[in-house]
């Protein structure tokens, strides 16, 4: 069921708890069969991807992946391509929020370490993922020797049946090997028509792909004119389809660019870019914690193996560890907390001088007062008569709306109201309603009610942050006081009573 839902692009909530059904159960239990265990593991890589891709929450991601790892390496081997994809892909997006120079032999150690098991398992469609990443990575960072290996291999690999990622990789592998020949127009060429042979759609993420290695190609041609251009489609694209992590990667690329040119301007302004993108995506997708899921995976491996030593020990020498333990481990949390907190402070400081110069630096050019507080992406009052809005301005108050209800905590503040949300956008609150009204065709209470309920749900799935919740304590959780208006509420979006689905959840029926 949850592979099904999973499938359908428009029901993630519904594969994310069966799976989590799926995985709290076997968790519960102390042993598990051969078909079991390979459950859990494919449920595990699937709540990992949920969590990336749909709830951008890249330290839960890791968690999960790290676990679905630990099984697959003991009996399961078969199941590594996939968790080594999974892995490879968090990796790179934490190597390019990175200030300092991003880190990708990580990324393409994972990479090829799936291309491998997968060539021994023969999972033809993961190979192909691997495939493109790999030449991704290893092209932008001029690492193309590294790769020769996979190259070979891959160009010798046959699929008894082709589809589009086939089609593409093959193609993109053509197009690597002309490159390695010296024939760059040719290849070149190879890099250009990429979306076209792969027969993708506008929003699929290896048209990003493509222009990704179109540009390192261009740059390194030294074809900076179209370089340029291709960046412009970059950011272009990738604004459409809201994908911040490669919005963050191409502020990053026109950075180092003209900072290489020494075009002082033109780096301080994509500087500021990439940093406020950067920063907005780290607080969005939980990645400054994305480190920590690894070092509390591995403390909790080791406390479990010192427990299952302690009880062959006396009580005083089993306490004494406990105690050492714990310790070692609060003191290296508060330790990881203050650098990550002095960090975060000194970046968001080094971001506001920069920001106040660049107001100063633009007043003292134009002879104007500017405001450097002002959210340059609020809506004129100036747009509006008569309670009227172009289908242009609705579109964007009810884009930020929705901003708002898929990132902001504070919706689940039971004080929360159209007022709260016109004051956070800095619009009156007559053109939210208008804009909520006509986008969606119900009133804000209703919106609200629907994110709320929808949140409730995930949180009753969750056992292991809220299995000990009462319906009372999810409902005020979400932002309500009252267990019947809740229940009502709850009833009417989902068809079940919170007891009800709450009781599904635990039993796994």
């Amino acid at each position: 069921m949850g592979n099904s839902f999973y499938a359908d692009k428009n029901m993630p909530d519904s594969s994310f708890l069966c799976m989590s059904i799926l995985v709290n159960r076997c968790q519960a239990q102390t042993s598990l069969s051969e078909d079991e265990t390979k459950y859990y593991i494919v449920a595990l890589n699937y709540l990992s991807n949920l969590y990336k891709i749909v709830y951008t929450d890249y330290y839960k991601a890791h968690t999960y992946i790290l676990k679905a790892k630990e099984l697959a390496e003991e009996n399961y081997t078969d199941y590594l391509p996939y968790i080594y994809l999974t892995m490879g892909n968090l990796y790179l997006v934490e190597s390019g929020m990175s200030l300092d120079k991003p880190n990708y032999d990580k990324v393409l150690d994972a990479y090829k370490h799936g291309f491998k098991a997968s060539l021994a398992s023969e999972q033809h469609k993961c190979i192909s993922d691997l495939f493109v990443n790999i030449v991704q990575v290893a092209l932008g960072e001029d690492m193309l020797p590294s790769i020769r290996q996979e190259i070979k291999q891959y160009a010798q690999f046959d699929i008894p049946q082709e589809d589009g990622i086939w089609t593409y990789a093959k193609n993109l592998c053509r197009g690597i090997q002309l490159w390695q020949g010296g024939n760059h127009d040719k290849a070149l060429q190879v890099f250009y028509d990429l979306p076209a042979t792969g027969q993708l759609q506008p929003d699929d993420l290896l048209t990003l792909v493509s222009y990704d290695i179109t540009y390192h190609a261009l740059i390194q041609l030294g074809r900076e004119e179209e370089a340029l251009h291709m960046l412009d489609t970059m950011i272009v694209w990738a604004k459409k389809y809201d994908q911040p992590e490669c919005l963050t990667d191409a502020y990053r690329y026109c950075y180092e660019y003209y900072k290489g040119k020494n075009d002082h301007a033109q780096t301080d302004k994509y500087e500021l870019l990439w940093r406020q993108q950067r920063d907005s995506t780290i607080n969005r997708t939980h990645m400054s914690s994305f480190q920590k899921a690894s070092f509390l995976f591995d403390m909790a491996k080791k406390n479990d193996q010192m427990s299952k030593m302690a009880h062959k020990k006396q009580m005083q020498l089993r306490i004494l560890i406990i105690i050492t333990v714990f310790s070692v481990f609060a003191i290296a949390i508060i330790v990881v907390l203050l650098i990550n907190r002095r960090r975060i402070q000194q970046n968001y400081r080094q971001l506001y001088q920069k920001l106040d110069q660049l107001a100063v630096n633009e007043q003292r050019q134009s002879g104007v007062d500017i405001d450097i507080a002002t959210d340059r992406k609020s809506i004129p009052a100036q747009k509006y008569s008569h309670n009227q809005m172009d289908d242009e301005v609705s579109a964007e108050i009810l884009r930020q709306v929705m901003h708002i209800m898929e990132t902001s905590e504070e919706i689940y503040d039971e004080t929360f109201s159209i007022e709260r949300l016109a004051e956070m956008m800095s619009t009156k609150k007559i053109y939210i309603s208008q804009a909520i009204n006509v986008g969606t065709g119900q009133p804000f209470s209703t919106l609200l009610n629907g994110f709320r309920i929808k949140e409730a749900c995930r949180r009753m799935s969750d056992l292991g942050n809220y299995g000990h919740y009462s319906v009372e304590g999810i409902a005020q959780s979400v932002g309500y006081s009252s267990r019947s208006h809740f229940s009502k509420l709850f009833k009417n979006f989902t068809g079940l009573t919170p007891s009800a689905y709450q009781k599904m959840a635990k039993e796994g029926k």
